[in-house]
């Protein structure tokens, strides 16, 4: 049996319909869950490919089974496989196996998908594996009575989807970016900042919500410190922007947590910082902080931190 990617016939989006059917799971009660599976399919490839999903789905299809099977990748680019099955059992979620709808009759397949899209583990630490692939995608959830390698057989798959077209036809990703990703993924014995630059660097590739964003550069400064410039087209004060993000509070000899703040004792996960930095910060608007931003020599306006020195450690031009 190869572990190849599979080839389906791909079930396209209608022509004419801008979003899939959202219909309750009272007009399937009582029949075959199939169709019911294939509409929460069809929705929950759409929600996944809007601005801000935390995942990017690469295949989605529905077994013989009637399970939802999906490849996916999250924002670490790092690659996993979700096989759920009874979606047409609406309950309260109970496993990270069984991410389920909650609520009654008037379930829809928009809002199962939803509540399915929002129980898929994307952090690797998270993921209880069932079974890893030849080139290392993990899988989680129920394996079929075949066993897990027939998950992948596309005899055993009666319709896969695909909605909607890619939705970032003009990501600016430069070739700067794509070296100094490579870069920094390269490093055998990375600190802590290399550790948090690489995921926001990776992060970036695939983000929804920085898919504007064109990096220019970017560097190490020290252990807990590092620096991004980048172009925002969508800014009209300042078209190259610099983002210096330290997760260390020199004056209280603490940790600094995106999202949570201050004081820790210890530093915080460098990839959780990184992918935080990269989605609430590169990501969103600068709002009330473009009043705010500071010029360099080099015509870089830079908000948070201006650097203190330049940069240092592995840096592609």
């Amino acid at each position: 049996m190869s572990n190849e990617r599979p080839k389906y016939a791909v079930i396209p989006a209608p022509k004419g319909r801008l979003e899939p059917t959202d219909l309750v799971i009272a007009k399937f009660l009582g029949a075959p869950s199939r169709r019911w599976t294939e509409f929460v399919a069809e929705n929950f490839v759409y929600i996944a490919a809007e601005p801000g999903s935390r995942i990017w789905v690469d295949e989605c299809w529905v077994d013989n089974e009637w399970a939802l099977c999906a490849r996916y990748r999250d924002q670490a680019d790092e690659a996993f496989g979700m096989r759920v099955v009874d979606l047409h059992v609406p309950r309260e979620p109970s496993t990270l196996s069984d991410p389920l709808v909650r609520g009654g009759r008037h379930a829809s397949a928009r809002s199962q998908a939803r509540h399915l899209l929002d129980g898929v583990p994307d952090d690797g630490q998270d993921v209880v594996v069932g079974w890893t692939e030849q080139d290392g995608r993990r899988w989680w959830g129920i394996p079929p009575a075949a066993g897990w390698p027939s998950v992948l057989e596309p005899a055993n798959n009666v319709a896969a989807f695909s909605w909607p077209p890619p939705r970032h036809p003009h990501r600016r990703t430069t070739d700067a970016h794509r070296r100094l990703a490579q870069t920094f993924a390269a490093i055998e014995s990375p600190r802590w900042s290399e550790r948090a630059l690489s995921a926001c660097l990776n992060s970036l590739l695939i983000s929804h919500t920085a898919a504007r964003i064109a990096v220019e550069d970017a560097w190490a400064e020290d252990e807990w410190t590092f620096a991004v410039v980048y172009q925002d087209p969508w800014h009209d004060v300042a078209r190259r922007i610099g983002l210096r993000r330290s997760t260390y509070e020199r004056d209280s000899n603490t940790f600094y947590k995106m999202q949570y703040g201050g004081g820790l004792t210890c530093p915080p996960d460098p990839t959780r910082f990184g992918q935080d930095v990269a989605e609430c910060d590169i990501g969103e608007p600068l709002g009330t902080i473009a009043e705010h931003l500071r010029a360099d020599a080099n015509g870089i306006h830079w908000w948070g931190d201006r650097p203190l020195q330049p940069p240092q450690g592995p840096v592609a031009h």
